[in-house]
């Protein structure tokens, strides 16, 4: 065990016999809990609310840190602030004039003032002594300032080794702040100005993807106005197709009823139509002419359709409905004749009558 001591380097050595010696506290602590327990001694009290906070809680200047010693560091170089350190052992007689050094009025107000972070631990506990160990402490109590770097680090640039007065350490605290806060207040404009250019690119992005998405949305909304338009276009057109059929052969059985007027009287039906422009139209036709047929010869006469090359062979879909755009019925009494039906059905209008066509449009 002698020999193994003899082969550690000098400055590491005191680090290594502060973990051996027995320490006041038999529980060893690690990270967040021994952060708290430490900062318990140190203040007197700490918050209950403490006890519970995340150990990645945000940092506030002049506050010792319950949180890792890494995680500290990381806080201060991610806010671009000073950290000062106090490590501590059990076994030196001088740690409570080293603590009581934080307490005093001077040092926290230079602390608050330059809004610098403060973390303190005790080397017998692990954390503090990996602290001690990456600053290359040789005796304690010690108290550091680590500053950012431009290239991104964080470095040591001031220290006091064995016990110091309040004095020396707020004025090496001092001394400190005044040679690197120029360079840090520089860092911190430079990152609030990239913050500032992220967040205004950030603004732009956003922007510009809500004018995407609009910009798609209406294109999406045009691209289905026009889909309906054709669709309804294409519905039309096969409407008129279907209807000029429909006319085409309704207008091949009126060549036959036409012919069939030749009939003995006694089988023919003299109609009277008043069309809806006051004037008259005389037919006759056979009386067991069917009166879909009528309406047929009233909508080729009112309509006109023109001679479309539509071959009356060729039958409307079979989806196709046909819906004439007016009624016929007889006078005084009024009667709406039925489609279904035949002129001989209705004595009205057989063997002559008149027959009104009413416009339902």
């Amino acid at each position: 065990m002698i020999r193994f001591l003899f082969s550690i380097p000098g400055r590491a050595l005191s680090i290594v016999i502060a973990g051996l010696m027995p320490a006041k506290r038999s529980k060893v602590l690690h990270g967040h809990d021994a952060a708290i327990a430490y900062a318990h001694e140190l203040c007197g009290t700490v918050h209950e609310s403490s006890r519970s906070s995340s150990p990645h809680s945000q940092a506030n200047a002049g506050d010792v840190l319950t949180m890792t010693y890494a995680q500290a560091v990381a806080e201060a170089k991610r806010n671009l602030k000073f950290l000062l350190v106090l490590l501590t052992t059990d076994v030196h007689d001088d740690t409570r004039a080293a603590q009581r050094t934080l307490t005093d009025d001077t040092l926290r107000a230079v602390i608050a003032s330059h809004e610098i972070y403060v973390w303190a631990g005790s080397a017998t506990q692990p954390d503090a002594r990996m602290a001690a160990l990456s600053l290359g402490v040789t005796r304690f109590p010690f108290i550091g300032f680590i500053t950012p770097k431009q290239n991104g680090s964080m470095a040591c640039v001031s220290k006091i080794e064995g016990l110091a007065l309040t004095a020396e350490v707020t004025a090496m605290v001092s001394s400190s702040v005044e040679t690197y806060e120029p360079t840090l207040i520089t860092m911190q404009v430079d990152k609030k100005e990239q913050n500032a250019s992220r967040e205004i690119r950030a603004q732009q992005d956003s922007a510009y993807e809500a004018s995407l998405r609009r910009d798609r949305a209406q294109a999406q909304r045009q691209r289905q106005l026009l889909e309906e338009a054709e669709r309804r276009a294409a519905v039309e057109k096969e409407n008129t197709l279907n209807r000029l059929r429909w006319l085409a052969q309704a207008a091949e059985r009126l060549k036959m009823l036409l012919k069939d007027s030749a009939l003995p009287t006694g089988q023919v039906a003299r109609l009277q139509f008043r069309l809806p422009d006051g004037s008259r139209l005389i037919r006759k036709l056979p009386r067991d002419t069917p009166i879909s047929d009528v309406y047929a010869l009233i909508e080729i006469e009112i309509t006109k359709p023109p001679d479309a090359g539509v071959d009356p062979s060729e039958a409307p879909s079979d989806a196709y409905i046909h819906r004439h755009s007016f009624a016929l019925a007889t006078p005084m009494p009024r009667c709406v004749l039925d489609a279904d039906r035949t002129i001989a059905d209705y004595p009205q209008i057989c063997p002559s009558g008149t027959v009104v066509v009413e416009s339902e449009e």
